[in-house]
């Protein structure tokens, strides 16, 4: 390190205390400034004194004489040695100087002073800084406090920097001080008095008693000429100065001339730089502190003009030149003298062994006629006062050393005469020796303690004693501290005064958040303390910076009372300011303050309400963003119509119901072998959604008031830009592009609504909802972006959105050329029908767009709707069609439009519904339309409009059982039919039995009906029926077993032919087993009832699937042959008897067999012969049954052909061989030589063998 002789420009202590610990670099920076101050409010002290005439010709510039020669008093590089005690010497570099009118050498009073301070801080005009502030903005708020923390980094707050220096001026000629007693007189005189001798004598002895408290012999005077330029002769003026030089000598004088600058009226004037404004301090009320009790610089000149308007650099350089001279030559070595004065007579009377006994047991006892306030004084001849100026005018020549000693020295003497004031005066200027030594930290605190401890035990001038707190902190802050500095900082908080109170406190909060580990919650309670003292002072403006930082810290915490308590003190202190943008934030947050009671929310709703009026004054352009209501941003639903169009209620149905109808409805050549989702939206962004032109869209946003009060919300619709060209080019949408609609509501206390704001575009191009607008109350217009959240995208481009949203969120849209729409309207919907009930009611479609459609297609949920014929409008210039009515075509319940049909814009066409549905409870009919533009577009080649109703459907009857085969005939089946009643209330009458395929005859067994022929089932019971079903065409039908229930076709069931074909189409697909090739028989039953809920009478259709249920053998074979036969065998040996085999497949897959009749006649069956002359046949009450053993008879065999085969018999199939049997004699057979080799389709090889089942052929002679 460099010598700190060097650094400082005079003596160091060296090896005592060490030096200063390496500091960071704020607190190196810190320690320079306490340095670089310190030496600017210690320099050598000098009074002027001027003639009325040199203060005129300063006038004519805007200046007074002392604040002429100020800016110039900070002398550098000046170089000058000095040598004061001993024989080494040094050399100063810089040196500051104080010039002072003795008119104002004197200390103000303590409320002087406190006027004064008020009224410099008052001027600090702070809002410009937090005049762009957003209260509520957390990311504004923080800005805000990064920005004074840089800056409170660098330098010192400006307003603390200037109470410093006001406050340290205040305390300036104290009477225990000698550091601002003049060392020498400056008499200035002027030029163009003819005797300037006299005049400058005179002048001397006025000043001598009008100045008699700070003037002694030694004084060194020094006279300056003064020669106004502007009036009279330079050369007169040099022939004054040489008479001044040989009366007081050649050293002793100087010439400054003035106004020495011709202004150009021509070209202009180029204005000097404003070297005096920094200069020029505020005069007190009552004087003193070195001003003037009135301002006398600044207002002195000629109107318009500027502070040394008139001085030229010749002017300038002539002042420089006389005070560089006067303190190299003259005030310097004055010094010198004056010090080696001081010390010899001191060395000589207190230095010593000698003379500190001496002076320890001889002291004289002070003069108490000296005291004040009950304290020795000590006068200039005292030893005290003698010691105390020698460390005073080596601090001044900056040997801290000498100084150092002195002021130890003259400290014991003090305490022991218990001056306080004198004494803590003396300690405080040790202390500051050591600092600027940059000697020990820890005994320049030690000293700076001493000082505030003897200041408060004289507890009478308290401005002393924080003045020592504040140099304390500021050492605390240059050894890198701050955490002591702000204990000295709350301790220098004395007395009631608020200004001072909330200065330091923001000090403090500086220091909280500049240590090492900021503590920004310390850091905002001391600043909210601070701006409390500042608001009662009056000092609005620093409050309401105070709060802004406050609100900056606590921006993040949400914490709700710490921020309406900040808000509503800034926003009382933004009106005093007269911030009304400021304070009108501050009031809207308070709008949110749901915790308070309802008269205080009211205060706050008018007070805001008020403000708004003053700020907006009804432009709309200037929005603000409203918390009342509260706008869910985050949470909106959006409706639009892009190939996808809904109706009323349809948006609320799940995804997954529009998709299978969507999946169902559009042709797969649309699709391109793509899914209906990628088909449509491949060709645009999956940023954008897409609608036409001249459709609404309609944005569901949720407005909720938090308050206690009613609201009116007027005005209200969507923000908006439209660009025609790309998504970069948006701007903000005009009536000409968009069409935006506006609602208007009003809230109750605590009540919510969700609103749908809908807007329009009426050309091409690109939409974007910024978000929404309102106008609370008719007086304040506010605005809400919606923010959406979503994952971000990986890769955004100009003007895209950053976030990914479902289509439903999404609020960028690209608008097409105008495109069809269709409004689908079903009338005569019912309320409520009961399951399997048939009702009928009307759609009318209409094409609301403006463009014609074609290639209609219409699907329903279930099938549960069923399209008749359209008959088309009257108007037959809207159609391209040659008929009245269009039929519908019916394909696994898609119902399809001819593709030449279209509908115009405008067109209407009608047609009759049917709605069936077995389903129970709240059951939606959801159906989709789905139509072509006549001119398709590339991003939008098709439309589907999704319609919903629902209807309330009661329980009815219901069918269950199963169906069993025939062991006589495979041609024949029996229905085990259960018909349970689901109602708990209405009885049903089960009227007709229909088999939907029209190729059975049904005969029902044991079924009771009563007078009516229907079949009755009362609430919550079931009954069962059998039934009988005969392939038609088979021999020997049933009949006369029906008993009463109608077994009718379909003609009779009063149903149009489209609702009967989609009945049985819905039958026929209703059961998975059926689908899979599965035997079934579709059976409907008509029903009817009167209900007692709607009081009409209801009926309705019934049908089910019977199955073939409980099959353990893939394959039956039954024969049919004749009951009884009569041959005459005397004339024909042989009797053939024919029989049919009929071989049926009850698997579910296809089989291929072989059918083989045994022709063993060696194989002797046992048969029953009739005895001869019995007269018994073979139905004689005695004849045994079949399983009986028989007595051995002729034999039989099968003739004809005797292997028969087969291939692919399908599922449920019935094959039918003819064979005959060969009978020789007369009697009972029984043949069973048949059997059935079989097997699947699939399998290679037979696997399976079936027996055939023995019949008895009952042969009778024609002969008996």
């Amino acid at each position: 390190l460099e010598p700190v002789r060097r650094e400082c420009g005079g003596r160091s202590r060296r090896g005592e205390g060490g030096a200063m610990a390496v500091l960071s670099a704020r607190a190196h920076r810190t320690l320079q400034d306490l340095q670089e101050e310190v030496a600017e409010r210690t320099g050598p002290s000098c009074l002027v004194s001027c003639s009325p005439e040199v203060d005129s010709y300063c006038q004519k510039s805007g200046l007074s004489f002392v604040h002429l020669l100020r800016p110039f008093c900070q002398l550098k590089n000046v170089n000058a040695p000095v040598r004061t005690v001993g024989d080494s010497a040094y050399r100063i570099q810089d040196l500051t100087i104080r010039v002072y009118d003795g008119r104002t050498m004197y200390q103000p009073t303590v409320a002087q002073g406190d006027d004064h301070l008020a009224h410099v801080l008052s001027s600090y005009r702070v809002e410009k800084e937090i005049e762009g502030v957003d209260a509520g903005s957390e990311e504004s708020l923080r800005g805000y406090l990064n920005s004074k923390i840089e800056r409170a980094r660098e330098v010192k707050v400006p307003w603390w920097r200037k109470f410093r220096q006001e406050y340290d001026r205040l305390l300036l000629f104290g009477t225990h001080e000698t550091l601002d007693l003049p060392v020498a007189a400056i008499i200035a005189v002027n030029s163009s008095d003819p005797d300037v001798v006299s005049k400058t004598k005179a002048l001397v002895e006025r000043t001598r008693q009008e100045h008699a408290d700070v003037w002694n012999p030694n004084l060194l005077k020094h006279f300056v000429l003064v020669h106004d330029c502007q009036n009279g002769d330079m050369e007169m003026a040099k022939r004054q100065l040489e008479g001044m030089k040989l009366a007081f000598g050649k050293n002793e004088c100087h010439m400054v001339h003035l106004n020495g600058k011709v202004p150009d009226l021509l070209n202009g004037t180029p204005p000097i730089p404003d070297l005096w404004s920094e200069c020029i301090k505020e005069s007190l009320p009552g004087g003193g502190a070195g001003e003037f009790k009135v301002q006398t610089s600044g207002a002195g000149g000629a109107e318009g003009s500027t502070l040394g308007s008139l001085l030229s650099d010749e002017d300038i350089n002539s002042v420089i030149s006389f005070l560089k001279d006067f303190v190299v030559k003259r005030l310097i070595p004055h010094l010198e003298n004056r010090i080696r004065y001081f010390n010899h007579h001191i060395s000589s009377t207190r230095k010593g062994m000698r003379n500190q006994f001496k002076n320890y047991w001889f002291r004289k006892e002070k003069d108490n006629s000296l005291a004040v306030n009950g304290e020795p004084a000590y006068g200039p001849q005292s030893i005290e006062f003698q010691i105390r100026h020698l460390g005073d005018l080596s601090f001044m020549m900056k040997d801290f050393e000498l100084a150092l000693s002195s002021y130890r020295l003259v400290s014991n003497d003090f305490k022991s005469d218990k001056a306080w004031k004198n004494y803590g005066g003396s300690m405080e200027m040790a202390g500051l020796c050591i600092v600027m030594m940059r000697g020990s930290q820890r005994e320049a605190e030690t000293c700076l303690d001493s000082a505030f401890s003897a200041y408060q035990r004289h507890g009478k001038d308290w401005k002393l004693t924080v003045r020592s707190l504040l140099v304390l902190s500021e050492v605390l802050v240059a050894s890198d501290r701050p955490r002591e500095a702000i204990g000295a900082l709350k301790a220098a908080i004395i007395d009631n005064n608020h200004l001072r109170a909330a200065l330091l406190l923001e000090q403090a909060a500086y220091l909280y958040i500049l240590s090492p580990k900021p503590l920004f919650r310390k850091f905002a309670f001391h600043m909210a303390l601070a701006g409390r003292h500042y608001s009662t002072c009056g000092n609005h403006n620093l409050s309401a910076q105070a709060y802004t930082l406050v609100l900056a810290v606590h921006s993040k915490h949400n914490w709700p009372f710490i921020d309406e308590h900040m808000h509503f003190s800034l926003g009382k202190e933004s009106k005093q300011i007269e911030n009304t943008p400021l304070a009108l934030q501050c009031w809207m947050r308070l709008l949110v303050a749901i915790y308070q009671p309802a008269n205080v929310q009211q205060q706050y709703l008018d007070e805001f309400l008020k403000l708004s009026e003053a700020v907006q004054a009804g432009n709309k352009s200037n929005m603000l963003p409203l918390l009342l209501p509260n706008v869910d941003v985050e949470n909106v639903y959006v409706h639009f119509d892009d190939f996808r169009c809904f109706s009323a209620g349809a948006y609320a149905q799940s995804e997954q119901v529009w998709s299978r109808l969507d999946e169902r409805v559009i042709p797969p050549a649309i699709l391109s072998g793509q899914n209906w989702l990628q088909a449509d939206l491949s060709s645009s962004k999956d940023y954008l959604n897409l609608c036409g032109a001249q459709e609404e869209i309609g944005v569901d946003v949720e407005f909720a008031n938090v308050l206690q009060v009613t609201i009116k919300v007027q005005d209200v619709h969507l923000d908006c830009s439209y660009s025609a060209t790309d998504i970069k080019g948006f701007q903000s949408s005009s009536a000409e592009d968009v069409e935006v609609k506006h609602e208007q509501f009003t809230l109750l206390p605590l009540e919510k609504t969700l609103i749908r704001l809908k807007v329009s575009v009426k050309k091409p191009g690109m939409l974007r909802i910024n978000g929404v607008r309102w106008l609370l109350c008719g007086i304040a217009y506010g605005a809400q972006e919606f923010d959406i959240r979503g994952p971000k995208r990986k890769k955004v481009g100009e003007g895209e959105p950053h976030r990914d949203h479902p289509p439903h969120r999404r609020l960028l849209f690209e608008v097409l050329p105008t495109i069809p729409r269709i409004q689908a309207t079903f009338s005569g919907f019912p309320e409520n029908m009961y399951a399997g009930e048939i009702c009928k009611c009307g759609l009318t479609i209409e094409n609301t767009g403006a463009a014609p459609l074609h290639a209609m297609r219409i699907v329903s949920t279930n099938n549960s709707l069923i399209f008749g014929k359209f008959i088309l409008a009257q108007e037959e210039s809207l159609i391209d069609f040659d008929q009245q009515s269009v039929e519908t075509v019916n394909s696994g319940g898609v119902y399809s439009l001819p593709e030449d049909f279209t509908l115009n814009p405008g067109a209407k066409m009608q047609c009759s519904v049917w709605i069936y549905t077995t389903q129970v409870g709240n059951v939606g009919m959801h159906s989709a339309f789905y139509f072509q533009p006549k001119q398709s577009h590339a991003k939008m080649k098709f439309r589907v409009l999704h319609c919903t109703q629902h209807v309330q459907v009661f329980p009815s009857i219901q069918l269950s059982g199963e169906m069993l085969l025939s062991e006589v005939s495979t041609k024949q089946l029996v229905l085990h039919t259960k018909i349970r009643n689901c109602n708990t209330q209405d009885t049903f009458f089960v009227e007709k039995l229909v088999e939907s395929n029209g190729t059975h005859d049904l005969n029902v067994i044991c079924a009771r009906s009563d007078d009516s022929n229907t079949h009755r089932v009362n609430p919550k019971e079931q009954t069962a029926i059998f039934i009988e079903a005969d392939e038609k065409g088979a021999a020997g039908k049933l009949e006369g077993s029906m008993q009463g229930l109608n077994l009718a076709g379909e003609s009779m069931l009063g149903l149009e032919p489209c609702v009967l074909r989609s009945l049985k189409e819905s039958l026929r697909l209703s059961t998975p087993e059926a689908q899979a090739g599965g035997m079934k028989f579709p059976l409907l039953v008509s029903w009817h009832t009167n209900s007692r809920v709607t009081a009409r009478e209801h009926s309705g259709v019934i049908g089910m699937n019977f199955l073939m249920k409980g099959q353990d053998k893939p394959m039956h074979m039954t024969v049919s042959y004749p009951q009884r036969i009569v041959h005459n065998f005397g004339g024909d040996a042989v009797c053939m008897v024919p029989c049919t085999i009929s071989i049926f497949n009850a698997s579910q897959q296809s089989i291929q067999g072989t059918l083989n009749l045994d022709n063993a006649v060696h194989n002797t069956k046992p048969s029953w012969t009739m005895p001869k002359g019995s007269g018994q046949g073979p139905n004689d009450e005695s004849m045994e049954s079949e399983g009986s053993d028989l007595s051995g008879c002729p034999s039989y065999c099968w003739c004809g052909k005797l292997v028969h085969k087969f291939y692919d018999v399908q599922p449920w199939e019935t094959k039918e061989v003819a064979a005959t049997v060969c009978i020789f004699a007369p009697g009972c057979y029984e043949v069973d030589a048949f059997r059935l080799q079989w097997s699947f389709s699939n399998a290679n090889f037979s696997q399976n063998e079936l027996e055939g089942t023995k019949f008895c052929l009952n042969v009778s002679d024609g002969r008996l």
